[in-house]
């Protein structure tokens, strides 16, 4: 999008469903989308598949010639690299979009990306689910009849759409 290109996101996730399936049945890790290999590729310019074939080699490459020089490398380094090209991931403009169209959305977003940050991306998807989960049953928590109250009888015709004339 960011290009003016079309953008099929029905293939895109077709094409991430099979290629999980396929790694299922097969043993093979999970398949994703990889934004920060997509923001690589972009920042160097990559605009075809050809560009991945030409990753899959030199990753190819570092695995048979250059796993034992890297083993030293720090994973701060590392953790670096991929979070100088997430940060520029983060589309501000998006998220005031975002705060003013759905401030519940916002506040999600804002947990979400603070808990992965601080305690990793399976915590932060455990904490965002929830915030979620606590948003939906919010509004039964908070009516006469919900929460703690769900066990008590209701007077005659207190459900809505049933009152008696």
């Amino acid at each position: 999008m960011r290009h003016h290109e079309r953008v099929d996101e029905d293939a895109d996730i077709l094409g991430l469903s099979a290629a999980n399936a396929a790694a299922a049945l097969s043993g093979a890790f999970v398949v994703n989308g990889s934004p920060t290999q997509t923001a690589m590729a972009d920042l160097a310019g990559a605009r075809s598949q050809a560009a991945q074939l030409a990753f899959a080699g030199i990753v190819l490459l570092v695995l048979l010639f250059f796993t034992g020089p890297l083993q030293y490398l720090p994973r701060s380094v590392l953790a670096g690299i991929v979070f100088t090209i997430a940060v520029g991931l983060v589309d501000l403009k998006s998220l005031r979009d975002i705060h003013g169209e759905s401030p519940g959305e916002f506040k999600l977003a804002i947990v979400s990306a603070a808990v992965v940050a601080l305690a990793g991306l399976e915590k932060g998807h455990f904490a965002g689910s929830r915030f979620v989960a606590a948003q939906a049953c919010a509004p039964q928590l908070s009516s006469p009849f919900g929460g703690a109250d769900a066990g008590r009888s209701r007077p005659l015709g207190s459900e809505a759409g049933n009152a008696r004339t």
